[in-house]
């Protein structure tokens, strides 16, 4: 016996090897991911075969940059990979990016990134590890992809401090300038990241890589005697990971418009019920075919189907697709749509219809009428606290206000027929069942819609069809509720669902968004967000972007001035402050006045950053997020002649507050911008306005030195809905940590060169000398100097550029015949002066030679 036990587990065992090999997937899972034995290093990358789907991944795209594209995980020759379609990449880089966060990174430690990836059309991807937070790289690489799965292995060193929560980032927007319009996919799986040893100080000293080109050029043939200028050029790059960044201290300004302007209009309500399908977590098809006409929501996606349909749109955070898909557009999001609890205001209706069933007012297990419908009957059956309606006959059950259930719900419609003229719901507490078969509505009015406050909604139905809502938001006591599951065979539903999670568990089911009705819920129970409101939000997380870092940084609102504010920069590397800056946000009051006085916002911001409680080395910043154009300007005399420009409150207030019809106010916000423009601030405005405003936006950002943003003829930028709001303050951001950032490098550059036998030196450049020096008894010319006005330039602080450089020495031929330049008697030094990664100084010397050249010098003899 127990042979034939250890025979079956062997069997077993093998049999989970071939099939973890076959599908590429593991059929085991730990919470802690170890080496096997023999392999060296510690995998940092976790669920990096993506065999629980999108678990620990991220995907964002920014379409103010022009980029827009999705990502999902899709089995691909039995590998779970991520495929990311990409429409157009956008203008830079990090438009379009797939990537983990919490890697954990220790200095001086070697670490080798291994990946399969491939591209329906060739392109380049920029792979990095970072810091989110100041946006540090300490690596960064830009590989080809074919179109063809191919493996990439890539190694580096950690020369920064320890960080456990650095960033994987897989860059898929516009690499080195290459805009693609074209659509595309990536796919990339198989990802690994892998510590090793930690490197020896001494052998850290080999790891400057250089990528140059080095050439001299000088006519083929020359005449014997001449003068000629031979071009010495270099160009190219090193890659220097044991270079060090230094995060500069930045110090900005947050200037926002409270005119009024953002509270006279509103965001387009974007309810649950504005989709087909809703799930705030995940939604889930099973089965073999799932067709669903219209759009779905979901925060993971996870379709398990042979095939799946949708006509609409696919939004989700994550799409895990695992059969065939026709799919009109398949949309990563990363902005949640709330699924706000509105159940109060059914319950008070039924309070006063009185249609409130409590099961202390029921005897157990024993059927009584409903309140003025005597065919229907309603038991409460105790062992489940379940209410359960029925009917000896197939009745009518007239539903005309919400009824509330404090228990468990089931209706079975093989017993009652639903008419719900006035589109109210049933409400329960705890899980509602619908049950039945063969169902077919007669009329539009056969509708349910059901609200499970803290529990479930199954529907437990076959060959039917069935027209209703349902709503299942859960609540935190019971981290089981919030789920709407579809059971049963060959369902049509046509309305909408709306829950925690959704999970389609039957055969060949089909869903239709749009029902009578749903149109009034929305706006009956449903708000529009106030843009004042969401405006606050989202300065509150331009505030998490700089959290952590080397940044102070103060918050303006304006109105008819901006005198009712704090002007203090707050310090937002200690936690502490950021959250103090928040609660300031949320403590301003939305002003109403329709006044705008953005000089006003501007000179006070200029001083806090240009007077002497700044710091004197810092990257300073304006960021002004405007909803109207100035009406109001700042005087510094009685008389309102004088335009304000010192520091201090304003007490002289001039302008006509509306339209500003001499112009005055523009002039104002001009001038002071000006002065900002001076103080070497950089200025950006952000408009978001319904108004046409953008003419004077566009005069105040020239004046103030604002750059122009990319691809467009604008010097401000434009939001259209808070999304894109988001998506500019990234942007802004992103640039912003990036040049704050500089290299501590420094680099001499020396050329050497022994010139052949018969080439003498006529002229060199300046800090260059020329000497003759004896080589096996010949007299041969000699250069040596350093290489002046030569800058390299780094945007990651690992690859350092040479622009194309070049210099001229003037040489003579005096000997005739072939002359050789070797290679090996030619060279450029590079002396580098940087931090290792032990934190002390060193120097590293390279060499690079220049390739062989012959000028052929021809002796002309004239003997007319």
């Amino acid at each position: 016996m127990r042979k034939k036990i250890y025979f079956c587990i062997a069997i077993q065992f093998v049999l989970y090897i071939i099939l973890q090999s076959f599908l590429g997937v593991s059929l085991f899972y730990g919470g802690k991911v170890y080496a096997a034995p023999g392999d060296p290093g510690i995998e940092l990358v976790k669920n990096g075969n993506f065999d629980f789907y999108f678990n620990h991944w991220r995907f964002k795209y920014n379409s103010v940059l022009g980029a827009k594209a999705y990502n999902i995980i899709n089995p691909k020759n039995f590998t779970r990979s991520a495929v990311t379609g990409i429409y157009n990449t956008g203008h830079t880089d990090w438009a379009i990016q797939f990537f983990q966060n919490d890697i954990p990174l220790k200095k001086s430690y070697k670490y080798v990134l291994t990946f399969d990836a491939f591209s329906t059309i060739p392109r380049k991807i920029a792979v990095e590890l970072k810091n989110p937070v100041t946006g540090e790289k300490y690596f960064s690489k830009i590989e080809s992809l074919g179109t063809k799965n191919k493996k990439y292995r890539m190694e580096f060193i950690m020369a920064s401090t320890d960080n456990p929560e650095a960033q994987l980032v897989f860059n898929m927007g516009s690499i080195e300038d290459q805009i693609i319009n074209e659509f595309h996919e990536v796919t990339i799986t198989k990802i690994s990241l892998k510590e090793e040893e930690m490197k020896k100080k001494e052998d850290m000293d080999t790891e400057v890589q250089s990528s140059l080109a080095l050439s001299r050029t000088v006519k083929e043939a020359v005449e014997f005697g001449d003068t000629e200028n031979m071009k010495i050029a270099q160009e190219g790059s090193f890659l220097i990971p044991l270079s060090t960044k230094t995060e500069n201290s930045k110090e900005i300004v947050l200037a926002l418009d409270n005119s009024g302007a953002f509270n006279s209009y509103y965001e387009e309500i974007n309810s649950p019920f504005n989709y087909g399908i809703y799930a705030s977590e995940k939604l889930n098809f099973q089965g073999l075919i799932a067709y669903v006409n219209g759009n779905t929501y979901s925060k993971d996606f996870v379709d398990l189907t042979n095939k799946i349909t949708i006509t609409g749109t696919c939004a989700s955070f994550t799409h895990y697709i695992e059969g065939e898909y026709d799919i009109n557009e398949i949309k990563t999001i990363s902005e949640p749509v709330e699924m706000p609890h509105f159940f109060g205001s059914l319950v008070e209706e039924a309070l006063e219809n009185a249609q409130v069933f409590d099961p202390e007012d029921f005897p157990d297990d024993a059927a009584v009428p409903m309140p003025g419908q005597p065919e229907v009957h309603i038991r409460y059956e105790p062992s489940q606290n379940n209410f359960r309606i029925v009917a000896n006959n197939k009745a009518t059950f007239y539903i005309d206000s919400s009824m509330y259930f404090k228990a468990n719900l089931i209706i079975s419609l093989d017993e009652v027929v639903i008419k719900n003229i006035s589109g109210s719901f049933l409400v329960a507490d705890g899980d509602i069942s619908i049950q039945g078969n063969n169902l077919l509505p007669a009329g539009p009015d056969e509708r349910v819609f059901v609200y499970s406050i803290g529990g479930n909604i199954r529907f437990q139905t076959s060959f039917s069809t069935l027209y209703g809502i349902a709503y299942a938001p859960g609540i935190a006591e019971n981290p089981n509720s919030g789920n709407v599951i579809f059971q049963g065979i060959n369902n049509d539903i046509y309305g909408s669902l709306a829950a925690k999670n959704v999970s389609f568990e039957g055969q060949n089911t089909q869903f239709n968004y749009g029902l009578e009705g749903i149109a009034e819920i929305i706006e009956r129970h449903f708000q529009s967000p106030n843009n004042a409101n969401l405006i606050k939000k989202a300065a509150k997380e331009l505030v998490d972007k700089f959290t952590g870092t080397k940044t102070k940084m103060g918050i303006i609102q304006y109105t008819g001035s901006a005198n009712d504010n704090d002007f203090k920069l707050y310090d937002l590397s200690e936690e502490s402050n950021a959250m103090l800056l928040k609660d300031k946000i949320d403590g301003f009051d939305l002003g109403a006045s329709g006044e705008s006085n953005m000089g006003d916002a501007l000179r006070r911001a200029n001083y806090m950053l240009a007077g002497s409680g700044s710091g004197e080395n810092s990257s300073k910043q304006i960021i002004v997020l405007t909803g109207s154009a100035p009406n109001k300007w700042t005087s510094s005399n009685g008389e309102k002649t004088i335009p304000k420009l010192d520091d201090g409150p304003a007490v002289h207030l001039a302008g006509d507050g509306t339209s500003d019809s001499d112009g005055s106010s523009l002039e104002y916000a001009k001038t002071v911008g000006e002065m900002v423009n001076e103080n070497d601030i950089e200025a950006v405005f952000v408009n978001f306005s319904q108004d046409r405003i953008e003419e004077k936006i566009e005069k105040i950002a020239v004046s103030s030195g604002a750059k122009k943003v990319l691809n467009t003829d604008k010097h401000f930028y434009t939001a259209d809905s808070i999304t894109e709001l988001g998506d500019i303050f990234d942007i802004v951001s992103s640039y912003f940590l990036e040049n704050a950032a500089t290299a501590l490098i420094l680099a001499d550059i020396e050329y050497e060169a022994l010139l052949p036998e018969g080439v003498f030196v006529v002229e060199v450049p300046e800090n260059m000398e020329v000497s003759t020096v004896n080589v096996d008894g010949v007299q041969r010319s000699k250069v040596k100097g350093i290489i002046k006005d030569v800058n390299l330039s780094s945007t990651d602080g690992i690859e350092y550029k040479i622009p194309e450089h070049s210099f001229d020495i003037k040489v003579r031929f005096l000997k005739p015949g072939e002359v050789v330049f070797s290679g090996e008697d030619e060279l450029i030094r590079y002396i580098f002066k940087l931090e290792g990664a032990g934190g002390e100084d060193m120097t590293k010397t390279i060499e690079e030679n220049f390739g062989g050249l012959t000028v052929y010098v021809k002796m002309t003899i004239d003997i007319s």
